[in-house]
């Protein structure tokens, strides 16, 4: 009981901040596919579903992504892994990779810093590591994440709130840490990609 009443707090948490976040964005244009952003980042993982938190613990997750502008914003493609560790007997473990794109708002606050916040899809791919089966599932996603801009790096603070559409559905918090640099792309490619 106590995980429904803080699975619901934590979302309208993180729904209030994003439509606060919507309401102030001053959007503005972007050359699309003017430069990329390579980035890493390691996650703390919160199971906010009783069915799922009994049986599994998912200690840390790692990913890598890209991100770039695109007109109104940014897009990032990444793919996330993390272990779900059985916690009772007769439960197997299971490696996810997820592959989200995300749709991304930035808000200058000063200089070098900056907040983000977006909404993103994608796919979990779950394999049980006993049987080697199988399964892939739909997710959507809300990101918040403040950068602080260090030339020729950024370090991020990420916070995601990714609903899983699994038989139970699944809701997971990602909280992290992480390593953008910015690379700027040649006049010919930019060119080429218009």
């Amino acid at each position: 009981m106590k995980s429904s009443v803080a699975k619901k707090i934590l979302f309208k948490l993180f729904a209030s901040i994003f439509v606060v976040s919507f309401l102030c964005v001053k959007i503005g244009y972007a050359q699309p596919f003017s430069y990329l952003e390579p980035s890493l980042n390691y996650s703390s993982v919160y199971i906010l579903d009783d069915s799922y938190s009994e049986s599994w613990d998912i200690p840390f997750s790692f990913a890598v992504g890209i991100r770039t502008p695109f007109y109104l914003g940014d897009i990032e493609a990444r793919v996330q892994g993390q272990e779900y560790t059985s916690k009772i007997p007769n439960t197997t473990d299971f490696v996810s990779l997820n592959i989200t794109i995300s749709h991304l708002y930035n808000v200058k606050i000063y200089e070098h810093l900056t907040y983000t916040f977006g909404i993103g899809t994608g796919i979990q791919r779950l394999t049980d590591r006993a049987s080697g089966n199988n399964e892939s599932e739909l997710i959507t996603m809300l990101r918040m994440e403040t950068t602080l801009t260090l030339k020729p790096v950024s370090i991020f603070v990420q916070a995601d709130y990714q609903r899983i559409f699994n038989y139970q559905r699944q809701n997971l918090i990602f909280i992290g840490l992480g390593l953008r640099k910015k690379i700027e792309l040649p006049d010919q490619i930019i060119e080429f990609i218009d």
